[in-house]
């Protein structure tokens, strides 16, 4: 069981995107036990980690589709793509 500090700094690395061996550094972790923790997908280290990452995804996401609303060509090509990759994702 992970505690509260921990469980945040992994949701704050998953977040910025940092590299599994760059966690480990970060929450103190030696890098094989953190990359055994990432291989358990239920697990409190994995579902922490990708909570932030998701969460980080989730907010990129709403600004491209929020800028596509607003005319940008570009986050509408994305938006599209997003929306493409889903559809393959789904199959």
């Amino acid at each position: 069981m992970i505690d509260e500090a921990t469980a945040k700094a992994l949701e704050d690395c998953g977040t910025c995107l940092f590299s599994i061996r760059d966690t480990a550094i970060i929450v103190g972790m030696p890098y094989y036990e953190m990359k055994k923790e990432m291989q358990n997908v239920q697990g409190e280290v994995y579902l922490a980690y990708m909570r932030g990452k998701l969460q980080n995804d989730m907010e990129v996401r709403k600004s491209i589709m929020s800028m596509a609303k607003a005319g940008s060509t570009q986050a509408h090509q994305l938006y599209l793509e997003m929306l493409r990759d889903l559809r393959l994702e789904d199959c």
